[in-house]
């Protein structure tokens, strides 16, 4: 017949000291020191949540040691009392014993501490991740829309023999700008969004504007040989979505600047 495991059983002692020793341990010693007394993580967990919901804070406990300490000491003063030196004797014990609940309970206090201390660590990074994804975010559209512009600028200044490759190139930028928008839109929705998705309308707006007003001029042979556009190109649209899209993701980053600190030039 088969021996039933019987489940190990541990004292308040060794769960405290194996919780002090754990709580001073870096990544590497705790797990040593779990493999060398064949525990779990879980179980330290779970050890340390039951002493931080079961004990007193310091101070509570100091104050009834003290008092507790103090009514023994006026019972030993009583003409009925036990020999000196037993009385005596149980005092110290109790106060060894309130020493060592008071350490159990530093090692609750310095675990939920430190518990607290990774858990907003951890969520100043989350936030530092965040706020970098969304600036390189904003800077990627703002410079792929001036490219753009530039782009439809240049193609605009006077005729050129490739003209079709440059009209191909302002759509492709366009259609960048597109990308970048949504990629905005989705690192930072409300406002920031619509400003982000009104920028790239604008955007293909100013693309199809650009050959539209272009002629292409080909030779007998049907050849392609230059193009030049009839119209100055408006980027009236394009600059007012720009500063809208800035006044609502760039700006309000600047105006947390702590007060008497001026903007960088």
């Amino acid at each position: 017949m088969r021996e039933r495991a019987t489940a190990r059983r541990y004292t308040a002692a060794y769960k405290a000291r194996i919780l002090e020793e754990y709580d001073r341990l870096d990544k590497a010693g705790k797990g040593a020191l779990l493999r060398r007394e064949g525990l779990y993580s879980s179980l330290i967990s779970s050890w340390s949540t039951a002493l931080t919901s079961r004990l007193p804070r310091d101070a509570d406990m100091r104050i009834l040691a003290e008092e507790r300490l103090t009514e023994m000491r006026i019972r030993c003063q009583t003409p009925d009392m036990a020999d000196a030196s037993v009385v005596t004797a149980i005092i110290s014990a109790a106060g060894g014993m309130v020493g060592a609940l008071s350490a159990l309970g530093g090692v609750a206090l310095t675990n939920r501490a430190a518990a607290r201390k990774e858990e907003r660590e951890a969520r100043r990074r989350r936030e530092e991740q965040q706020t970098q994804a969304r600036e390189q975010a904003y800077g990627d559209l703002l410079g792929g829309v001036l490219k753009l512009r530039l782009q439809v600028e240049v193609a605009a200044h006077h005729p050129w023999e490739d003209m079709n490759e440059r009209l191909a190139a302002i759509e492709a930028q366009a259609a960048s700008v597109g990308d970048l928008a949504s990629r905005a839109a989705v690192l930072c929705p409300g406002e920031v969004a619509g400003t982000a998705r009104a920028l790239a309308t604008a955007a293909y707006g100013l693309a199809s504007q650009a050959t539209r007003h272009t002629r292409m001029s080909f030779d007998d042979g049907g050849q392609f040989v230059s193009g030049q556009m009839l119209e100055p190109p408006s980027f009236q649209r394009l600059d007012r979505c720009v500063d809208d899209f800035c006044r609502v993701a760039v700006e309000p980053e600047d105006a947390q600047e702590p007060p008497g600190v001026s903007p960088k030039s």
